[in-house]
């Protein structure tokens, strides 16, 4: 039935609708159904009818009438009813639609807030394993993007970066010289004050001699272990695989090819090994002894020397001159089996400075010490610097070059390069010993610290004077640009590279004052506050992003504190303030974390994010930031010098933490 047809039109409809006009007589009954009350006229003819009259043909009395009023309705009144009621079902859909969107809007926004203040997980902790082993026996030895390899104290765990699931786990074996593995060998080993280690309990937290560490992680997941007078192949298991012991002597300059194949390290042991043993016990004694028989040696007195201390102190010579009767060799062992591939002594007076290793040859700096000099008036002559390569396979000498002085950094073998910086150049020598190029780092006398990343044959370095590319195989400069500011680190990847920096700002009075709380104590001692309160330099770290190609500097930061950590899509700013707060580290404030992501592309800040947690050691592994955990303490300081929560404690561990980031 059409609306607009059932619509009642004439005047007897009209008043038919309404019942209590007292000028309408209506009947009591329907004229086309008597029995029943009337409840309207007929909108065409005028009959009384009754409702179900109604409910059959609307406000009509028959077929017929309904007809005839449908008839009567133009067309074009039927276009201007029908353009009405869509104006007014669009008016009202857009009503809706405006409500709609005001609610949408609302939720959205308070979404937005709970989101940004209670629910983002970005920069908050995802993850944790906990352990209690102390800060300083901890380490993260390797990671990569399937797993995170961390020592803490004797124990070796794998993690999954992703959700810090325990992958596997096993015991470093305390397999030194005369130990006993286990809880009651590393009692032995803290009971005994012979051995070297000065009583402390077995932990693999300190590097033995110059450049080497611990621990290693080989390809397979095992470890090359490094200890004071050893080298040892763990297995994935905990099993020792293989142990080279050098009795009474020590190990250093540890290095590894860089296909896990050959190990080279350099071997001090005694001449005569029995002697040595005798000798330290004689020194031991002679100590003791000494102590015993000096003059004068209370808190605050001068040692006065008597006739028993002059005997226990040539006694100690004595021991000395035996201990200091050694013979030094370099070894390449390999590394699978741990068999020497071989062995070269060094000639008296000659160490080994530093050393790279290559998987065909091995590189090291020597200096060679002239003769001791008896007489007070001659200068005594210095020391001779030289470059010498050794083939991996037998040890023969493949080139050597004489030095002028001792390298600033390096030797480094990168990409078939052997790089290594005199002075104020950087040099790059081929595998046969010939010089392929050398690069200016700056004029001038004094030497300039340099960082140097080398990424896909590029070569990226950053002094005080500016950051600067160069091609690897030519040394030709790609680009280069001067900055305002100090810079000292570099972080690089696919498009960008981040340099890092300071500047020192002159500050005005206003700016150097100290909180009330202070300025009574400057007056009782004014020594502790120089440089504040009056004008003075503040240190301002800055960050500054570059494009790879050209060196466009695209965004720059200033107050950028912390670790700079990146990948081709990330980069973030981890502090710790109470190592970059100046208040902090006055009051020996126990700090907390605070954790900064920006946009990698405009250097927009996404977050900020402060935990109360300790975190040190900071490794990106995707949307994974990964670190050490510590508990926090209050530590002495200048303004506190007894407030210190156990300062000769070491640092309460808590495992390992990871931050999920964006």
């Amino acid at each position: 039935m059409v609306g607009v047809a059932t619509e009642p039109t004439h005047a007897y409809a009209k008043q038919g609708l309404n019942m209590a006009d007292e000028n309408v007589k209506t009947p009591k009954t329907c004229e086309q159904h008597p029995d029943q009350t009337a409840a309207a006229q007929c909108g065409a003819c005028g009959k009384f009818i009754c409702r179900d009259c109604i409910k059959q043909f609307g406000y009509y009395c028959s077929a017929a009438c309904l007809e005839s009023s449908r008839g009567s309705v133009s067309a074009k009144a039927k276009e201007d009813t029908q353009k009405a009621r869509l104006d007014l079902q669009r008016a009202a859909k857009i009503g809706k639609l405006i409500v709609l969107g005001m609610c949408l809007m609302f939720a959205l926004g308070a979404f937005w807030l709970v989101w940004k203040f209670f629910l983002d997980p970005s920069g908050k902790i995802c993850w944790q394993w906990q352990n209690d082993a102390p800060l300083e026996s901890m380490a993260i030895l390797a990671s990569n993007d399937k797993e995170i390899t961390v020592l803490a104290k004797d124990k070796v765990v794998v993690l999954d970066p992703k959700k810090g699931t325990l992958i596997r786990s096993f015991e470093v074996p305390d397999d030194r010289p005369g130990k006993k593995g286990g809880k009651k060998g590393r009692k032995q080993a803290a009971d005994d004050e012979d051995d070297g280690d000065d009583g402390e309990e077995f932990s693999l937290s300190y590097s033995f001699g110059y450049g080497s560490p611990p621990l290693v992680v080989v390809k397979d997941g095992s470890l090359m272990k490094i200890g004071a007078s050893q080298v040892s192949r763990v297995t994935t298991d905990g099993k020792a695989k293989y142990t080279k012991v050098y009795e009474e002597g020590h190990v250093a300059h540890f290095g590894i090819s860089p296909d896990h194949t050959v190990a080279y390290y350099v071997s001090t042991v005694p001449e005569d090994v029995a002697a040595a043993k005798q000798a330290k016990a004689d020194l031991k004694a002679a100590r003791e002894e000494y102590e015993r028989t000096v003059g004068g040696a209370g808190e605050g007195e001068i040692p006065r020397q008597t006739e028993g201390s002059i005997k226990a102190r040539a006694k100690i010579e004595a021991a000395y001159a035996v201990l200091q009767q050694t013979k030094t060799h370099i070894v390449a062992i390999d590394v699978d089996t741990g068999e020497e591939r071989w062995t070269k002594k060094l000639k008296k007076q000659v160490h080994l400075y530093s050393t790279a290793a290559g998987a065909d040859h091995f590189i090291g700096f020597f200096m060679t010490q002239p003769e001791r000099v008896e007489a007070t008036d001659v200068e005594a002559p210095a020391p001779e610097w030289t470059l010498c390569s050794l083939q991996a396979e037998d040890g023969k000498r493949s080139w050597q070059a004489k030095m002028v002085d001792r390298p600033e950094w390096g030797p480094q073998f990168v990409q078939g390069v052997t790089l290594l910086q005199m002075g104020n150049e950087l040099q790059a020598i081929t595998e046969d010993g010939t010089e392929k190029y050398t690069i200016a780092i700056s004029g001038g006398k004094k030497r300039t610290e340099v960082d140097f990343v080398v990424r896909e044959g590029l070569l990226f370095m950053v002094s005080q004077g500016g950051a600067r590319c160069y091609d690897l195989e030519t040394g030709k400069e790609k680009w280069g640009i001067a900055m305002s500011f100090y810079g000292d680190d570099l972080l690089v990847s696919k498009e960008r590279i981040y340099v890092s920096g300071f500047i020192e700002e002159k500050l005005l009075d206003k700016d150097m004052k100290l909180p009330p709380a202070y300025e009574e104590l400057k007056k009782t001692d004014g020594d502790l506050f120089k440089g504040f309160g009056g004008g003075g330099t503040k240190t301002i770290a800055i960050m500054v992003a570059l494009d790879r190609e050209t060196g466009k500097e695209l965004w720059k930061l200033r107050n950028t504190y912390g670790w700079p950590r990146g990948d081709d899509k990330r980069f973030l700013l981890i502090a710790d303030t109470a190592r970059t707060s100046q208040m902090e580290m006055l009051t020996g404030g126990e700090g907390i974390t605070v954790i900064r992501q920006f946009n990698a592309r405009s250097g927009k800040e996404l977050y900020m994010r402060r935990n109360n947690i300790g975190f040190t050691s900071p490794v990106l592994i995707g949307d994974r930031l990964i670190g050490l955990a510590f508990e926090r303490r209050r530590t002495a300081s200048l303004l506190n010098p007894a407030g210190g929560d156990g300062d000769d404690q070491p640092t309460k561990g808590l495992g390992v933490a990871a931050f999920k980031v964006r």
